[in-house]
């Protein structure tokens, strides 16, 4: 009984991370851009200095493996 357990809880680990990392993905592969839709939706003035500042607010200048490990 307590193996059993322990096996489901050591499983658990991976699948947390499975569906972290799924889900970090798909959210990186959603056909529009987050900083466009977010300044669009307030109505304001989009600049390149505005697009920049809200990308790297998000972190979204970043290598992709950095955005992960700051996903997790």
């Amino acid at each position: 009984m307590y193996r059993y357990i322990i096996v489901r809880i050591l499983l658990m680990i991976p699948t947390v991370f499975g569906a972290g990392a799924l889900v970090f993905f798909l959210m990186r592969i959603i056909p529009s851009d987050i900083c466009l839709t977010r300044w669009v939706d307030f109505g304001t003035d989009l600049s390149p200095d505005t697009m920049n500042f809200c990308r790297q607010e998000l972190g979204l200048d970043k290598p992709i493996l950095n955005q992960l490990w700051e996903f997790f």
